[in-house]
């Protein structure tokens, strides 16, 4: 009896680290993800905190053991938190994974909501996962708020890995693939987010202006990162300027931030020379206009008076 207790009690002994670990790493997770939650919740909150607290959540703390672990409370958590980290920092695939993990969980517990589904989708939209967008799609036909392109046209011929984008050659069923020559002379790209309205106040003054208009649909290209095809096809219409593309990756415009709308970036062979960030309001057009002015001769683009 004794010899039975004692074994008893090594056992527990011996299971004791092991099992302090996984509460921690699970604790971890959720300390992360209460972390990331506040700081996205905040307006004008630091967002360059979260890369550092999203490597306190890790794929293998969703194993199919360990997520049966977590209660309904702390799985809402859980996908919250990395649907902010994939919304913010959409390259993360390891986190878009994750997230697909955590949300299917939740749709096995019939606790997930419309705002799960949403956000997933967009994961897997923005990580350029189209093939898993689809299949949310299908798993979910009665959501309506989905949107992507019919046909994607990803092929890469030229092998590049650098400067691609997605071109859109009709109203936005269809996207394709290229690469754009950013690293060839001087070159002036902004960077605008759909919604924006300074950021499309900003190309109808340059489009008006006699001397800017001239220079930047020579030299000019408008990029965003959220596949949003039918902006971009409405863009390019509205403005009667056909350089508006889809980046492909935030990763292929190093120096490059797309969460400031609107936001300059002048080139010379593929270095950024400089930069200007958002846009004046109709008080400061000229001002607007002296910045761009500034910028353009940085660059070695001489106007046209």
């Amino acid at each position: 009896m004794k010899l039975t207790r004692f074994l008893r009690f090594c056992a527990i002994v011996t299971l004791l680290p092991f099992m302090s670990g996984c509460e921690g790493a699970k604790t971890k997770a959720l300390k992360c993800a209460d972390e990331i939650n506040k700081v996205a919740s905040k307006p004008g909150e630091n967002l360059t905190v979260i890369p550092g607290l999203a490597k306190g959540i890790i794929s293998n703390d969703f194993s199919a053991k360990k997520i049966k672990q977590y209660s309904d409370a702390e799985l809402t958590q859980l996908c919250e938190a990395l649907s902010n980290i994939t919304f913010y920092f959409p390259e993360y695939e390891s986190h878009v994974l994750m997230q697909e993990k955590v949300f299917q969980e939740k749709v096995a517990r019939h606790i997930q909501n419309d705002h799960d589904i949403t956000d997933v989708f967009k994961a897997f939209i923005g990580a350029r996962m189209f093939e898993k967008a689809a299949a949310i799609k299908k798993q979910f036909p009665a959501i309506k708020r989905f949107s992507m392109p019919e046909k994607i046209i990803s092929d890469n011929p030229t092998g590049a890995a650098r400067w691609r984008v997605y071109t859109v050659p009709d109203s936005g069923k269809t996207i394709e693939l290229k690469a754009l020559p950013l690293d060839k002379g001087p070159r002036v790209v902004m960077v605008m987010l759909p919604g924006c309205a300074m950021g499309e106040a900003a190309m109808e003054e340059i489009m008006a202006a006699s001397d800017l208009a001239p220079a930047f649909r020579k030299y000019g290209t408008v990029l965003t990162n959220r596949v949003n095809a039918e902006s971009v096809a409405l863009w390019k219409s509205h403005f009667k300027f056909p350089e508006v593309y889809l980046a492909y990756r935030a990763s292929d415009f190093p120096g490059f931030d797309f969460h400031i709308s609107p936001h300059f970036y002048f080139l010379k062979d593929g270095k950024i020379i400089s930069q200007l960030e958002g846009w004046g309001g109709p008080n400061h057009r000229e001002e607007n206009k002296n910045n761009l002015l500034k910028a353009f001769q940085g660059i070695s683009i001489h106007l046209r008076k």
